[in-house]
């Protein structure tokens, strides 16, 4: 990947448009890179992939516990695989709450 490509993703990640932008929004980030290196645009990119990860992963948990939805594997019987279709269709229940609500609000 060239470093244009990287320094896109990583503006993209970060909703930043420029180096300098980066580098006043993310000073942690940036801090003791050289933003000339594509390693370093390498190793800033992983980060925030990092970063972006442990976020849904984080977010998969919470919403697994609110809705209570059940881990399924090999052991699992038809009645675990109903229950988890009754918590999804909670959740879409309370997203389409959500969005009349952000509807009602323009």
């Amino acid at each position: 990947m060239k470093i244009q490509q990287l320094k896109q993703k990583v503006y993209s990640l970060t909703n930043t448009k420029s180096t300098k932008q980066l580098k006043k929004s993310y000073l942690e980030l940036v801090k003791e890179k050289d933003l000339r290196l594509k390693e370093s645009w390498i190793s800033i990119y992983n980060t925030l992939k990092l970063i972006d990860n442990f976020n849904q992963e984080q977010t998969g948990k919470m919403i697994a516990k609110e809705y209570g939805f059940r881990s399924l594997n090999d052991s699992s019987n038809f009645c675990n695989l109903l229950d988890n279709v009754k918590s999804l269709g909670n959740l879409f229940n309370s997203l389409e709450k959500r969005i009349d609500n952000l509807n009602t609000k323009k």
